[in-house]
């Protein structure tokens, strides 16, 4: 599918930890961690079918099976073609996170979607602290949903990234520059629409 900039949602954050099913990953105990997510449906991604993303502690999902335990870290990469990171990849709050310092990274199914929340995650050395989640839709679409936070002088990076298909799609706004900002985004939501397909020309793409 062909998925379309991001677009300002209304659906507000909250706790998913007591819904049915939630489950508490392992990585929440730990600094620079990834763990594996099968997917209850095949998720398009452009030319793709996901079954599986790598969670990484460091506040994005890595689509193209990248284990690397230091994806993500230790800067805010722009989601651009400029930027120093190169792969697949659902930014929402990249940056050098340490969940082992404080909060819980949960995730729970639902009927159509997926939920990812990173719960009273902080920073490196202690600093900050931030609520995020990200829903992945079976029909393609991604929204980020931010709760309360505070930075404490860090930045983060939000945002879909192909580099096989060169599509970059920052989170939009004033506060923002290729999807990388030092103002937490208290109670905003953003929605990536997928539509269509990916036109003929598109190289072929099978991730992991």
């Amino acid at each position: 599918c062909r998925l379309r900039p991001a677009a300002v949602a209304s659906t507000p954050f909250a706790s998913i930890r007591d819904e049915p099913g939630a489950v508490l990953l392992s990585i929440s105990f730990g600094d620079d961690d990834v763990e594996r997510i099968d997917l209850p449906f095949e998720m398009p991604w452009f030319d793709a079918a996901l079954t599986s993303v790598i969670v990484s502690s460091n506040g994005q999902l890595n689509l193209d099976g990248n284990t690397n335990r230091l994806a993500g870290c230790c800067l805010a990469f722009p989601i651009s073609a400029s930027s120093g990171y190169r792969g697949e990849r659902i930014a929402f709050a990249q940056e050098d996170l340490n969940p082992s310092q404080g909060g819980l990274i949960w995730y729970v199914e639902k009927a159509a979607s997926v939920v990812l929340s990173f719960e009273s995650v902080r920073f490196f050395f202690n600093s900050g602290l931030i609520n995020v989640q990200v829903e992945l839709f079976a029909s393609g679409a991604v929204e980020l949903r931010y709760g309360d936070g505070n930075m404490q002088g860090n930045s983060m990076a939000a945002g879909l990234q192909s580099n096989a298909h060169d599509a970059y799609l920052p989170v939009l706004g004033s506060d923002w520059v290729d999807g990388v900002t030092r103002t937490w985004p208290s109670d905003q939501s953003f929605f990536f629409d997928c539509v269509g397909v990916v036109p003929t020309a598109a190289p072929t793409a099978s991730f992991a």
